[in-house]
């Protein structure tokens, strides 16, 4: 688990004035957290120190942590939504004198084994903790009533309007003027101070302050807003693109029309490198299958001769052989193995991407890196975590553990086929019943119930639907006997829309912005995402299996053909 405190920040809360209420010592703690990588969501228990340094120093005050967990009394865990939290800590009197400090904060899960994670480094905490020393101003009020002309001009820097009665003289430079009704001129008065009526260009309250909106106004400073602006930004005319953070606009975000080309391709274009910018096929073993992209390379399973093929994407270089088990059929990358499903002897080998070895071991694979699933199992996808694979002769799917190949779970799921993850579920098509079933990826119940797959998870598409892909915000299913291709909303498995593609439908993959299917037609198919519109259809070989994107290009398998084609996916 790796935990990181993305940024903090430190907000005292409302402090009691000594007419009301005894100061108090506690202040807010705001965070983000993130847990290996992703926004961190959930229950976590903290401890929080306070240091007189960076690094080592003596913690103030010396004793225990503040803790916040299920078994120190008082307290509770700390409740993180989409990486946001907030805690409120009590250190006591005397830390905070006006001298640096810094917050040692440990974060642990209530599921994890015993002991805290450290998170580094020790965060500074700024100027507003040390907010509650302004208590000692209270003292200005115990000035003495025999105090005559002991405060000179030069000493007075404001007076709170209230004070004033009868007539001023000269009001030309007063600084305040809080309860000056009847002024008559008071052209050059800098600040005014309490409140003053709308009707008099104030604001009419004593806690509110408001900007003019029917004029041009500078709002300088940082601002922050309790509530995000609402808005349909069709006022904001010169925004820099590179200002936006990535995965802030989602794919439905951006018209139709508009298409965001791959930089490689144009940057190749640009060098009239026409020999890297052709579309070509590399020859392969016998009866390729499956394609997945590493990264740097691709790899093909090679179902006549039980093997997998490593090309280089960037020239298309065979790199290596690697034999597996009985005719391999898809193949996955979960970031640092490739996984490959041995449909013949059911089950799938684990591979080093790097060099193609058995992962965890040097040699060819062995027993080591084989690991046994259903029966007659097809394709696979990984979740982040995990291996899920579809057993069409068992009807189920299987979970196993990326990092060691356990069994986490075996699910009923009649006559599965296509197997792809949306980030927090698993999507599997079911070819004899036309329909495609939606399980949650923690634990593989039926997603939004629980209990087995039933009507609430199950979504009806066209007839054999075969593979599935998702595109950030939707599910795509070929039909492999109706030779079209279903668009379901991922969040509810409404059906967005059908099209038409080649005759019976297999492989299909996204590129960022279009679908691309392969058809028994030996053509592939380009729709665009975000409204399934004709982008083109290209002949590449005879019997289409694997499609898989590169970053830049759309690398297709050839069955019929003992080959894989290489096109532009943004030409």
């Amino acid at each position: 688990m790796r935990i990181k405190l993305y940024f903090v920040t430190l907000v005292v809360i409302a402090l009691a004035a000594l007419t009301v209420g005894a100061q108090t010592n506690t202040f807010t703690y705001q965070g983000r957290l993130t847990d290996n990588n992703l926004a961190a969501g959930g229950t976590y228990e903290m401890q929080f120190r306070v240091f007189d340094a960076a690094v080592a120093g003596n913690q103030l005050p010396v004793g225990t942590p503040v803790t916040l967990n299920f078994t120190v009394a008082g307290t509770n865990p700390v409740t993180v939504s989409n990486g946001a939290f907030t805690v409120q800590l009590n250190f006591g009197a005397g830390v905070f004198t006006g001298a640096d400090r810094w917050l040692d904060i440990s974060v642990r899960k209530p599921s994890d084994p015993p002991g805290f994670t450290l998170l580094t480094p020790r965060q500074p905490i700024t100027s507003s903790p040390y907010a509650i020393k302004t208590i000692n101003a209270n003292a200005a009020d115990s000035v003495s009533a025999a105090c005559v002309l002991c405060i000179t001009n030069a000493q007075i820097t404001s007076i709170a309007g209230a004070k004033v009665t009868g007539t001023v003289a000269n009001a030309t430079n007063a600084g305040s003027a809080t309860t000056a009704t009847t002024a008559t001129t008071a052209t050059t008065a800098g600040n005014v101070t309490g409140v003053v009526a709308i009707a008099n260009g104030g604001t009419g309250s004593a806690t509110k302050n408001f900007v003019d909106l029917t004029t041009d106004q500078t709002v300088g400073g940082t601002k922050t807003f309790t509530n995000p602006p609402v808005g349909n930004g069709s006022a904001l005319t010169n925004l820099n693109g590179a200002n936006i953070a990535n995965n802030t606009i989602t794919a439905s975000a951006i018209a139709p029309e508009v298409t965001v080309a791959a930089t490689t391709n144009f940057s190749l274009l640009g060098q009239l490198r026409w020999d890297l910018l052709q579309t070509k096929s590399f020859a392969l073993g016998p009866n390729p299958n499956g394609a997945a992209f590493d990264g740097a390379n691709i790899w093909v399973t090679d179902t006549g001769s039980n093997n997998v093929t490593k090309l280089r994407a960037s020239d298309g270089a065979v790199l290596g052989t690697f034999a597996v088990g009985t005719n391999p059929n898809y193949v996955a990358f979960d970031g640092a193995n490739i996984w490959v499903v041995n449909q013949g002897s059911n089950n799938v080998t684990k591979l080093r991407a790097s060099d193609g070895a058995c992962a965890g071991v040097v040699g060819p694979p062995t027993a080591a890196c084989t690991f046994a699933v259903g029966t007659d199992p097809s394709s696979v996808a990984f979740d982040g975590a995990n291996i899920w694979l579809t057993n069409p002769s068992s009807n189920d799917v299987t979970k196993l553990r990326a990092s060691d190949g356990a069994v986490l779970g075996t699910f009923a799921v009649g006559s599965p086929r296509g197997v792809a993850f949306d980030g927090a579920n698993i999507w599997v098509t079911r070819f004899s019943s036309n329909n495609v079933t939606k399980l949650r990826a923690s634990d593989g119940a039926c997603a939004g119930v629980v209990g087995p797959p039933t009507a609430a998870c199950t979504f009806t598409v066209g007839t054999g639907p075969q593979q599935v892909a998702f595109d950030g915000a939707n599910i795509w299913v070929t039909n492999l006997n109706s030779g079209n291709v279903t668009k379901l909303l991922a969040s509810t498995g409404a059906v967005l829309g059908t099209f038409a593609v080649g005759s019976l439908p297999g492989a299909v993959a996204f590129d960022g912005a279009n679908i691309w299917v392969a058809s028994g037609s030996a053509t592939v198919t380009k729709l665009r995402a975000s409204d399934g519109a004709l982008q083109g259809t290209f002949a590449v070989g005879n019997f289409l299996a694997g499609v898989a994107f590169d970053g830049a290009n759309i690398w297709v398998v050839s069955d019929g053909s003992n080959n894989i084609t290489k096109l532009q996916a943004f030409p």
